[in-house]
């Protein structure tokens, strides 16, 4: 959330907890999003690419960051380097503030990211202009996100034993 985010996010993010086993419901996504800042953009979201963000701290200074606001992370969880993750990513500021920005001056005060329910969708729907394509155009990323919601999503890339 703290770099914006794409479909690639919430589909990424699904598969990840569906494979650890963990049940991590698509709706988390926007109560993760309302407590966590938008403090950093790449294209095409921002003039700013991947190589300025490592250039500026990468994303452990933005993790840095975050730790400045209590209850986003959790520093005392462990990492495959044995640390936790607040003593990986201590003191490792932003060297750029233009492309990791401060809590003091974020994007947006919410996450990058906003999954909608049909609700919203239905009220949003009634608000926009129709689409060139037609309203019944089909959606990638919105068949890639029923898929995922109905367990059924698989990252053509990965292989897995026995299935």
């Amino acid at each position: 959330m703290a770099m914006g985010g794409s479909t690639n996010t919430v589909l990424h993010t699904l598969a990840l907890a569906r494979e650890a086993g963990v049940d991590y419901p698509i709706a988390r996504l926007n109560e993760v999003a309302e407590r966590v800042p938008n403090i950093c953009k790449v294209s095409p979201s921002s003039s700013y690419h991947i190589e300025d963000v490592e250039r500026a701290g990468g994303v452990s200074a933005i993790l840095w960051e975050l730790f400045k606001r209590p209850g986003i992370l959790h520093g005392d969880a462990m990492t495959v380097t044995g640390k936790t993750l607040y003593e990986n990513v201590q003191g490792a500021e932003s060297q750029d503030q233009a492309v990791i920005r401060p809590l003091s001056n974020p994007y947006s005060e919410r996450g990058g990211l906003a999954i909608l329910s049909a609700i919203s969708r239905r009220k949003a729907a009634r608000s926009r202009p129709r689409h060139p394509a037609g309203d019944d155009a089909p959606s990638r990323a919105g068949r890639g996100l029923r898929l995922a919601r109905r367990g059924q999503f698989r990252h053509p890339q990965r292989k897995s034993e026995g299935r």
